[in-house]
């Protein structure tokens, strides 16, 4: 399609499946992707979904503007 490697394209669709990710728990407040939280939590929906989702959301920035360092 455009000439990226099969690699490249796997790592692409897992970005872009975790971003969808964070945003919908982050923004939409969907707490079901969130392993042991339910209802009856005593932490509040939209505390949880704004630390976990934010989470992911860095972790993309993260990986996106990483650098690995020169080794001499």
């Amino acid at each position: 399609m455009f000439g990226l490697p099969s690699a490249a394209l796997s790592w692409l669709g897992a970005g872009v499946l975790l971003l969808i990710l964070g945003s919908l728990i982050r923004f939409r407040e969907w707490t079901v992707p969130i392993a042991g939280y339910d209802e009856t939590s005593p932490v509040p929906a939209a505390v949880a979904a704004d630390a976990v989702g934010s989470t992911v959301l860095r972790m993309i920035y993260r990986l996106r503007t990483y650098t690995p360092s020169e080794t001499t």
